[in-house]
């Protein structure tokens, strides 16, 4: 909270940086921080492309000029599927799932997460039990699995 001036009002908070990052040196959490963000809005800038493309598409192809408002019998089609759903859902799914493919391989950054507790292991409660939650009862002496 902020301090009572001499008028009685409060003072605005401030928040400070750590020392660090003042003197521009970069915190390995505020580097994986950074990391993260950006990787989230690489993903969502080409999820909105996709959806954009997707639903304009095939309103355009699909719907607004549908062939049979245009008097033609059977809509245009690519191995027997309409070409509104062709393009307008199979390539960009299969445009998205190459980017997926190619931004986990080459695009996120591997960043360290810091050491790993001694003895402990993922799923393990600190007293070594395998599968035990955390904050779980222990079990009584002498009771099986």
């Amino acid at each position: 909270m902020g301090d009572l001036g001499a008028a009685g009002a409060l003072a605005p908070l401030t928040i400070r940086p750590p020392i660090a990052e003042k003197r521009g040196m970069e915190t390995p959490a505020s580097r994986l921080l950074r990391n993260a963000r950006r990787e989230a809005w690489i993903v969502l800038a080409v999820w909105a492309a996709c959806i954009l493309w997707t639903v304009t598409f095939c309103w355009l192809r699909g719907y607004r000029d549908a062939p049979v408002s245009r008097g033609e019998a059977l809509p245009a089609t690519v191995l027997g599927i309409p070409d509104w759903v062709v393009y307008g859902i199979g390539l960009p799914w299969v445009l998205a799932t190459a980017f997926t493919i190619a931004f986990a391989l080459f695009g996120i950054a591997d960043d360290d997460l810091g050491e790993d507790v001694e003895g402990e292991r993922p799923g393990e409660a600190a007293g070594g039990e395998p599968g035990a939650a955390a904050g779980a009862a222990p079990r009584p002496a002498g009771e099986e699995r």
